[in-house]
Protein backbone atom coordinates (compact mmCIF):
# COMPACT_ATOMS: atom_id res chain seq x y z
CA UNK A 1 0.00 0.00 0.00
CA UNK A 2 2.85 2.39 0.77
CA UNK A 3 4.31 1.83 -2.70
CA UNK A 4 0.94 2.52 -4.32
CA UNK A 5 0.35 5.61 -2.16
CA UNK A 6 3.82 6.90 -3.04
CA UNK A 7 3.26 6.25 -6.75
CA UNK A 8 0.08 8.33 -6.84
CA UNK A 9 1.69 11.13 -4.83
CA UNK A 10 -0.36 10.66 -1.67
CA UNK A 11 2.74 10.59 0.53
CA UNK A 12 4.05 14.02 -0.52
CA UNK A 13 2.45 15.89 2.39
CA UNK A 14 3.04 13.12 4.95
CA UNK A 15 1.91 9.66 5.96
CA UNK A 16 0.62 8.61 9.33
CA UNK A 17 0.62 4.91 10.04
CA UNK A 18 -2.65 3.57 11.42
CA UNK A 19 -4.95 0.62 11.10
CA UNK A 20 -7.65 0.72 8.43
CA UNK A 21 -10.34 0.73 11.13
CA UNK A 22 -8.75 3.77 12.77
CA UNK A 23 -8.51 5.63 9.45
CA UNK A 24 -12.15 4.81 8.68
CA UNK A 25 -13.21 6.01 12.15
CA UNK A 26 -11.18 9.20 11.68
CA UNK A 27 -12.78 9.94 8.33
CA UNK A 28 -16.31 9.28 9.59
CA UNK A 29 -15.67 11.22 12.81
CA UNK A 30 -14.58 14.39 11.01
CA UNK A 31 -17.43 14.06 8.47
CA UNK A 32 -19.96 13.69 11.29
CA UNK A 33 -18.62 16.38 13.66
CA UNK A 34 -16.75 19.20 11.94
CA UNK A 35 -18.81 19.07 8.73
CA UNK A 36 -22.26 19.30 10.34
CA UNK A 37 -21.04 21.88 12.86
CA UNK A 38 -19.67 24.18 10.16
CA UNK A 39 -22.66 23.62 7.89
CA UNK A 40 -25.15 24.32 10.66
CA UNK A 41 -23.20 27.41 11.74
CA UNK A 42 -23.31 28.76 8.18
CA UNK A 43 -27.07 28.17 7.87
CA UNK A 44 -27.86 29.72 11.25
CA UNK A 45 -25.55 32.70 10.71
CA UNK A 46 -27.15 33.28 7.30
CA UNK A 47 -30.67 33.35 8.76
CA UNK A 48 -29.72 35.51 11.77
CA UNK A 49 -27.83 37.94 9.54
CA UNK A 50 -30.84 38.22 7.23
CA UNK A 51 -33.13 38.77 10.20
CA UNK A 52 -30.74 41.52 11.32
CA UNK A 53 -31.01 43.32 7.99
CA UNK A 54 -27.79 42.15 6.34
CA UNK A 55 -28.37 41.46 2.64
CA UNK A 56 -28.40 37.70 1.93
CA UNK A 57 -25.90 38.08 -0.91
CA UNK A 58 -23.50 39.89 1.44
CA UNK A 59 -23.83 37.08 3.98
CA UNK A 60 -23.01 34.47 1.32
CA UNK A 61 -20.06 36.50 0.05
CA UNK A 62 -18.61 37.11 3.50
CA UNK A 63 -19.11 33.58 4.80
CA UNK A 64 -17.61 31.62 1.91
CA UNK A 65 -17.90 32.89 -1.65
CA UNK A 66 -15.16 35.49 -1.16
CA UNK A 67 -12.67 32.71 -0.39
CA UNK A 68 -11.77 34.25 2.98
CA UNK A 69 -12.58 31.04 4.86
CA UNK A 70 -10.40 29.09 2.42
CA UNK A 71 -7.59 31.43 3.40
CA UNK A 72 -8.29 30.74 7.07
CA UNK A 73 -8.11 26.98 6.52
CA UNK A 74 -5.00 27.41 4.38
CA UNK A 75 -3.50 29.25 7.35
CA UNK A 76 -4.34 26.29 9.60
CA UNK A 77 -2.43 24.05 7.20
CA UNK A 78 0.58 26.29 6.64
CA UNK A 79 1.02 28.08 9.98
CA UNK A 80 -0.83 25.82 12.39
CA UNK A 81 -4.26 26.15 13.94
CA UNK A 82 -3.36 28.65 16.69
CA UNK A 83 -0.48 30.43 14.98
CA UNK A 84 -2.64 31.24 11.95
CA UNK A 85 -4.63 33.57 14.20
CA UNK A 86 -1.73 36.02 13.90
CA UNK A 87 -2.79 36.52 10.26
CA UNK A 88 -5.95 38.29 11.44
CA UNK A 89 -6.35 41.75 12.87
CA UNK A 90 -6.91 42.48 16.54
CA UNK A 91 -10.67 42.90 16.08
CA UNK A 92 -11.04 39.42 14.54
CA UNK A 93 -8.77 37.86 17.15
CA UNK A 94 -10.54 39.54 20.07
CA UNK A 95 -14.03 38.79 18.73
CA UNK A 96 -13.19 35.20 17.84
CA UNK A 97 -11.61 34.49 21.21
CA UNK A 98 -14.36 36.05 23.30
CA UNK A 99 -17.09 34.29 21.30
CA UNK A 100 -15.27 30.95 21.48
CA UNK A 101 -15.11 31.28 25.26
CA UNK A 102 -18.90 31.72 25.33
CA UNK A 103 -19.54 28.40 23.56
CA UNK A 104 -20.70 25.41 25.61
CA UNK A 105 -17.54 23.36 25.12
CA UNK A 106 -18.66 20.59 27.47
CA UNK A 107 -21.86 19.97 25.49
CA UNK A 108 -19.95 20.03 22.22
CA UNK A 109 -17.30 17.65 23.59
CA UNK A 110 -19.99 15.30 24.93
CA UNK A 111 -21.74 15.33 21.54
CA UNK A 112 -18.48 14.60 19.70
CA UNK A 113 -17.68 11.77 22.14
CA UNK A 114 -21.09 10.21 21.43
CA UNK A 115 -20.44 10.42 17.69
CA UNK A 116 -17.03 8.74 18.01
CA UNK A 117 -18.48 6.05 20.29
CA UNK A 118 -21.30 5.44 17.81
CA UNK A 119 -18.78 5.02 14.98
CA UNK A 120 -16.30 2.87 16.90
CA UNK A 121 -19.01 0.60 18.32
CA UNK A 122 -20.29 -0.22 14.84
CA UNK A 123 -23.73 1.25 15.57
CA UNK A 124 -23.38 3.85 12.79
CA UNK A 125 -22.38 1.14 10.28
CA UNK A 126 -25.39 -0.94 11.31
CA UNK A 127 -27.77 2.01 10.83
CA UNK A 128 -26.22 2.80 7.47
CA UNK A 129 -26.53 -0.84 6.36
CA UNK A 130 -30.19 -0.79 7.42
CA UNK A 131 -30.61 2.46 5.46
CA UNK A 132 -29.19 0.70 2.38
CA UNK A 133 -31.46 -2.33 2.87
CA UNK A 134 -34.47 -0.01 3.17
CA UNK A 135 -33.69 1.81 -0.09
CA UNK A 136 -31.87 4.86 1.32
CA UNK A 137 -34.95 6.73 2.52
CA UNK A 138 -32.96 9.17 4.67
CA UNK A 139 -30.39 9.68 1.92
CA UNK A 140 -33.21 10.56 -0.50
CA UNK A 141 -34.53 13.18 1.95
CA UNK A 142 -31.02 14.63 2.31
CA UNK A 143 -30.52 14.75 -1.45
CA UNK A 144 -33.82 16.54 -2.01
CA UNK A 145 -32.87 19.12 0.64
CA UNK A 146 -29.42 19.62 -0.89
CA UNK A 147 -30.75 19.86 -4.43
CA UNK A 148 -33.80 21.95 -3.59
CA UNK A 149 -34.24 25.69 -3.42
CA UNK A 150 -33.62 27.66 -0.24
CA UNK A 151 -33.03 31.27 0.72
CA UNK A 152 -29.31 30.43 0.89
CA UNK A 153 -29.11 28.90 -2.60
CA UNK A 154 -31.28 31.72 -3.96
CA UNK A 155 -28.83 34.29 -2.53
CA UNK A 156 -25.93 32.36 -4.05
CA UNK A 157 -27.61 32.42 -7.46
CA UNK A 158 -28.27 36.17 -7.25
CA UNK A 159 -24.68 36.81 -6.18
CA UNK A 160 -23.32 34.65 -9.01
CA UNK A 161 -25.42 36.58 -11.54
CA UNK A 162 -24.51 40.00 -10.10
CA UNK A 163 -20.79 39.18 -9.89
CA UNK A 164 -20.83 37.24 -13.17
CA UNK A 165 -19.44 34.20 -11.40
CA UNK A 166 -19.67 30.82 -13.13
CA UNK A 167 -22.55 28.52 -12.35
CA UNK A 168 -21.70 25.63 -10.01
CA UNK A 169 -21.22 22.17 -11.56
CA UNK A 170 -24.56 20.84 -12.73
CA UNK A 171 -25.98 24.37 -13.08
CA UNK A 172 -27.61 24.22 -9.63
CA UNK A 173 -27.29 27.95 -9.02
Amino acid sequence: MLGLADAIGALRPAAIEMRAATEAALDLFVEQTIGPLLGTAVMIAFEIGREGGIPPEAMVMEMYMSGEMETVFEGFRTSGFFRSSEDHGPTALFGGLTRAIELDREELAARFRRVLEDIQSGAFAQRFQAEARDGYAMLSVAQSLVRGSSSLTDAEARLRRAARLPEPPGGQG
